[in-house]
């Protein structure tokens, strides 16, 4: 019969090491397969903006939530990884007309959420061109 004489100090430091060498993997329990819930806060469906604005969102998820994202027009305007979620928009280059505003956030487990599409307007005297039914900067 084999015979193991570890103290106990040295089945810590195995225990120890065991963990330090332990595969980092994904987050700790179930995954959950829903995104963040989220919401533009501000500016509201019909707003006028001008010039920076901060746009306010909130994103809620069980698991923790990784990053959020501002869609404007269809473009990436920026992200923002901690609450309270903000992110500036520059409108001092578009044309004074509606745009669409929206919100993705993504949860620890890279599920995403999306926002309602909200439409506001800018107003900066930028007259878009007559007749082009083009949309954008000048």
């Amino acid at each position: 019969m084999l015979r193991y004489n570890f103290s106990v100090r040295q089945c810590f430091v195995a225990f120890v090491l065991l963990l330090a060498c332990a595969k980092v993997g994904a987050p700790p329990g179930k995954p959950e397969l829903a995104g963040p819930a989220v919401k533009i806060l501000w500016p509201s469906p019909g707003d006028t903006v001008s010039d920076t604005v901060k746009v306010l969102i909130e994103a809620l998820d069980p698991s923790g939530v990784s990053r959020v994202l501002l869609v404007a027009d269809g473009e990436e305007i920026g992200s923002d990884t901690g609450a309270p979620y903000q992110i500036a928009w520059a409108t001092a280059s578009l044309y004074d007309e509606p745009h669409w505003l929206l919100a993705l956030a993504y949860d620890r487990w890279d599920n995403e959420g999306r926002s309602d599409t909200v439409r506001v307007f800018t107003l900066n005297g930028n007259e878009p061109p007559p007749d082009t039914g083009k949309k954008g900067t000048k």
